[in-house]
């Protein structure tokens, strides 16, 4: 996933031997210092939430299990606080 924390562009991007692959574009509202960036997978399937508003959907025809990345682009400076990698619960 990546977000422009200038223009507010949001990618999520998957990479197989060594190459990317774009599998969705959205744009967030960069109104405030700190956002909140929530991604929720479930086998290809994968959205992104900015500050609880829909900023993408998309389908990973490859998903990987136990990987995880984040990125920036364009000017400025980046700072993650409290990354949370949880695994959901399975249905019974």
């Amino acid at each position: 996933m990546l977000v422009d924390g200038a223009s507010g562009e949001a990618r999520a991007t998957s990479w197989a031997g060594g190459k990317a692959t774009e599998l969705a574009r959205g744009k967030a509202v960069i109104d405030h210092e700190w956002g909140t960036l929530t991604i929720r997978a479930s086998g290809p399937s994968i959205q992104a939430f900015w500050n609880g508003k829909p900023l993408l959907t998309a389908t990973d025809p490859r998903p990987a299990a136990g990987r995880v990345g984040l990125a920036t682009a364009g000017s400025g400076q980046a700072s993650f606080d409290e990354l949370v990698f949880d695994v959901a619960a399975s249905a019974p």
